[in-house]
Protein backbone atom coordinates (compact mmCIF):
# COMPACT_ATOMS: atom_id res chain seq x y z
CA UNK A 1 0.00 0.00 0.00
CA UNK A 2 1.71 3.61 -0.90
CA UNK A 3 2.61 5.76 1.45
CA UNK A 4 -0.06 8.48 1.33
CA UNK A 5 -3.07 5.98 1.49
CA UNK A 6 -2.56 5.08 5.47
CA UNK A 7 -5.63 4.54 6.88
CA UNK A 8 -5.26 6.89 10.05
CA UNK A 9 -5.66 3.70 12.51
CA UNK A 10 -3.01 2.11 11.39
CA UNK A 11 -0.64 4.94 11.40
CA UNK A 12 -1.44 5.39 15.09
CA UNK A 13 -0.74 1.99 15.69
CA UNK A 14 2.84 2.63 13.92
CA UNK A 15 3.55 5.32 15.99
CA UNK A 16 2.29 4.16 19.13
CA UNK A 17 5.07 1.36 18.73
CA UNK A 18 7.60 2.78 17.08
CA UNK A 19 10.18 5.12 18.87
CA UNK A 20 9.10 8.99 20.03
CA UNK A 21 9.83 12.23 17.13
CA UNK A 22 9.89 14.90 20.00
CA UNK A 23 11.50 14.39 23.36
CA UNK A 24 10.83 16.99 26.47
CA UNK A 25 13.75 17.15 28.64
CA UNK A 26 14.44 18.93 32.15
CA UNK A 27 13.83 22.43 31.05
CA UNK A 28 9.91 21.58 30.20
CA UNK A 29 7.84 22.73 27.69
CA UNK A 30 9.77 25.26 25.65
CA UNK A 31 9.13 27.70 22.54
CA UNK A 32 11.61 25.34 20.75
CA UNK A 33 10.22 22.12 21.71
CA UNK A 34 6.24 23.84 20.41
CA UNK A 35 7.99 24.57 17.12
CA UNK A 36 9.49 20.88 16.85
CA UNK A 37 6.30 19.41 17.77
CA UNK A 38 4.79 21.88 14.86
CA UNK A 39 6.95 20.42 12.16
CA UNK A 40 6.66 17.05 13.17
CA UNK A 41 3.02 17.30 13.20
CA UNK A 42 3.03 19.14 10.01
CA UNK A 43 4.94 16.25 8.05
CA UNK A 44 3.21 13.22 9.75
CA UNK A 45 -0.02 14.04 11.70
CA UNK A 46 0.34 12.10 14.12
CA UNK A 47 3.54 12.16 16.50
CA UNK A 48 4.81 10.80 20.01
CA UNK A 49 6.32 12.58 22.48
CA UNK A 50 8.38 10.91 25.04
CA UNK A 51 8.64 13.50 28.32
CA UNK A 52 12.38 12.45 29.89
CA UNK A 53 12.29 11.26 33.62
CA UNK A 54 14.31 14.57 34.61
CA UNK A 55 11.29 16.36 34.41
CA UNK A 56 8.99 13.83 35.83
CA UNK A 57 10.64 13.76 38.50
CA UNK A 58 10.68 17.26 39.15
CA UNK A 59 6.81 16.93 39.54
CA UNK A 60 5.58 17.28 36.49
CA UNK A 61 2.07 15.87 35.40
CA UNK A 62 2.45 14.29 32.15
CA UNK A 63 -1.50 13.79 31.55
CA UNK A 64 -1.19 18.10 31.94
CA UNK A 65 1.98 18.38 29.85
CA UNK A 66 0.46 16.42 27.35
CA UNK A 67 -2.80 18.83 27.25
CA UNK A 68 -0.72 22.05 27.24
CA UNK A 69 0.94 21.04 24.10
CA UNK A 70 -2.01 19.71 22.06
CA UNK A 71 -3.60 22.88 22.83
CA UNK A 72 -0.05 25.41 21.83
CA UNK A 73 0.06 22.49 18.31
CA UNK A 74 -3.61 22.50 17.80
CA UNK A 75 -3.72 19.16 18.09
CA UNK A 76 -5.95 16.04 20.35
CA UNK A 77 -4.00 14.08 22.33
CA UNK A 78 -5.05 10.40 22.23
CA UNK A 79 -3.13 8.00 24.04
CA UNK A 80 -1.31 8.65 27.06
CA UNK A 81 0.89 6.11 28.69
CA UNK A 82 3.75 5.96 31.61
CA UNK A 83 6.30 8.98 30.21
CA UNK A 84 5.01 8.95 26.57
CA UNK A 85 2.13 10.64 24.84
CA UNK A 86 0.50 10.79 21.60
CA UNK A 87 -0.93 13.62 19.64
CA UNK A 88 -2.82 13.80 16.32
CA UNK A 89 -3.18 16.92 14.27
CA UNK A 90 -6.54 18.45 14.68
CA UNK A 91 -8.71 17.98 11.23
CA UNK A 92 -9.61 21.38 10.18
CA UNK A 93 -12.90 21.82 7.56
CA UNK A 94 -12.00 21.98 4.52
CA UNK A 95 -11.52 25.87 2.86
CA UNK A 96 -15.08 26.12 1.06
CA UNK A 97 -14.82 28.69 -1.60
CA UNK A 98 -17.84 31.39 -1.50
CA UNK A 99 -19.37 30.55 -5.08
CA UNK A 100 -21.20 33.57 -6.45
CA UNK A 101 -24.32 32.43 -7.92
CA UNK A 102 -25.12 34.72 -10.85
CA UNK A 103 -28.62 35.13 -10.85
CA UNK A 104 -30.55 36.71 -13.80
CA UNK A 105 -31.87 39.72 -13.38
CA UNK A 106 -34.94 39.83 -15.42
CA UNK A 107 -37.17 43.86 -15.04
CA UNK A 108 -40.16 43.63 -16.29
CA UNK A 109 -41.57 46.94 -17.71
CA UNK A 110 -45.41 47.40 -17.43
CA UNK A 111 -47.08 48.69 -20.73
CA UNK A 112 -48.10 52.14 -20.61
Amino acid sequence: MPKGKIKKSEKVKRVIAGEPHVRIGKNGVTPGVIEEIRTWLKREGVIKVRVMKSLKRAGADIKEIAHEVASKVNADVIDVRGNVFVIVRKQTKPNTKHRYVSHQMSFYRGAS
